[in-house]
């Protein structure tokens, strides 16, 4: 009988313990989003900020910047297409021609445990280091937001907050 007590105690405390923030994040990131981005160039000092939606319809996914400049991101299986509202210029670069996808592996399937290297996992946060050896850090805010910090190629940082379109 105290076996049975034990095993159920034990089995109803890991239903009552939240998900991992790693799950929470998988599932925000497959809803339709707003974000504010805000970039900082440590060279120029020089801080900006952007921000738009983003939406996800049959298998494409479409990334707007309606701030400061207007851009859309049509994030499809093999490319992805870049149109400039203001030069009403498009351009399509191949998936498999992009050097660290990592950010935008993310962003399109979420994290992947198997091939992503996961460190520093706690209640809200973890991070992903690509195969460059950048770290990506995420951080759930609550049941309908989150935030990703990251250098990109240039050593700019970008913080980029996300809350989920209701």
């Amino acid at each position: 009988m105290k076996s049975i007590f034990l095993f159920l105690l034990i089995f109803v405390s890991f239903n009552v313990f939240p998900s991992s923030p790693i799950e929470n994040f998988n599932t925000l990131i497959l809803k339709n989003l707003f974000f504010t981005q805000k970039s900082f160039d440590s060279t120029t000092k020089s801080l900006t900020e952007s921000n738009g939606n983003i939406t996800r319809e049959n298998s494409s996914i479409f990334i707007n910047v309606n701030k400061p400049y207007r851009e859309r991101y049509i994030v499809k299986n093999s490319s992805i297409e870049i149109y400039d509202f203001d030069f009403d210029q498009t351009r399509i670069l191949q998936y498999k021609d992009i050097d660290n996808k990592s950010l935008i592996d993310i962003i399109i399937n979420g994290i992947d445990f198997e091939t992503n290297n996961i460190k520093d996992i706690s209640n809200n946060s973890f991070k992903v280091i690509d195969a460059s050896d950048r770290e990506i850090y995420i951080e759930i805010i609550d049941s309908n937001s989150f935030f990703i910090k990251f250098k990109d190629n240039m050593n700019i940082t970008n913080l980029v907050n996300f809350k989920v379109s209701l």
